[in-house]
Order: structure tokens, then C-alpha cells, then sequence
């Protein structure tokens, strides 16, 4: 593409230009460094975003973006490691916690540190992952919060394992 800045400028702007799931990739490229974090949010959840591209903003300074790079099911698992490493020491890492808990592609060890993250609402989603080993989700029916244990106790009900 000769012009991808005239392309962005045609198409409503940054913003809405993140969000065409007909974006080419030179247009994604230039918007995924974009300053403002909300157009590279809209990047990192557009399914047009190419792997080498989610590379770029698995290691964004943003947890937002990070979150979307998990829920993109375009990241291979190693990128959803790379997101989870990006967010740590972050305040609102858990954000990006709860998207791995979500998700049936997270690696088990990363299921495990969520488990037991002190985030409530990221061992609720980690207690509910139909992956979560089963040694894990009977620990959590003893965690201190009762969402997290109703989680559990219903994905091991569900898989028919309670005793």
C-alpha cells in the first residue's frame, strides 16, 4: 500500500480504522504504535492482526492491550505467555489474569498461577476453565471466597469427578 496514513484518514480515522476487520496489515502495522493504548487495543482484538504483529503488542506497556492479545485466537500459546510476563507487577494485571483463566489455550502452569493469584475474579475464571487440573480445582473448593468455590465444585461436577 502506497498511502496507509490516507487509508486511515479515509476510513473515519485511527480509530475505527483498528476496528475494520478488512484493515491491511500496513495500516495495522502503523496503528499498532500508535500512541493512544484505546487504537491499540482495537488492534490487538482484530482478528485481521497477523501473528508477528501480536508479537509486537504482547509486550505492550498496557494491560488492556495484553488482555486482548490473550482473547485474540489468533495468539499462539507462546504469546499468551508473553502477555502473562508483560503484565506482571502491574496493578491491574489481573485483567489480563482473568483472560488466561478464560481461555482453553493457557498453558497449565499459567492456570496455576492464576489459581492461586489474589485476584478474586481471576480464580473465579481459572476455577471455571474446563482445562484447570483436577488437584487444583479441589484445592480451590477450599478458597476463601465462595464464587471461587461454587466455580470449582461445578467444573469438577461437570466433569463428573466429585466424590
Amino acid at each position: 500500500m502506497k498511502y496507509p496514513r490516507i487509508w486511515i484518514a479515509a476510513h473515519g480515522g485511527p480509530l475505527e480504522a483498528a476496528q475494520l476487520h478488512d484493515a491491511p496489515l500496513e495500516v495495522l502495522y502503523i496503528l499498532a504504535t500508535f500512541p493512544h493504548k484505546v487504537v491499540r487495543r482495537h488492534v490487538a482484538q482484530n482478528p485481521s492482526t497477523s501473528v508477528k504483529l501480536l508479537e509486537l503488542l504482547a509486550t505492550d506497556e498496557d494491560v488492556w492491550v495484553l488482555k486482548r492479545v490473550v482473547e485474540n485466537r489468533h495468539s499462539p500459546v507462546a504469546l499468551l505467555r508473553k502477555a502473562w510476563e508483560s503484565a506482571q507487577g502491574n496493578p491491574n494485571a489481573w485483567a489480563v489474569l482473568v483472560a488466561l483463566g478464560k481461555s482453553s489455550r493457557t498453558p497449565e502452569d499459567i492456570l496455576r498461577e492464576v489459581a492461586v493469584s489474589d485476584s478474586v475474579v481471576a480464580r473465579e475464571a481459572a476455577a471455571a476453565n474446563p482445562n484447570m487440573p483436577e488437584d487444583v480445582l479441589r484445592e480451590l473448593l477450599g478458597d476463601v471466597e465462595q464464587v471461587v468455590q461454587k466455580e470449582a465444585y461445578d467444573n469438577l461436577d461437570r466433569r463428573e469427578l466429585l466424590i
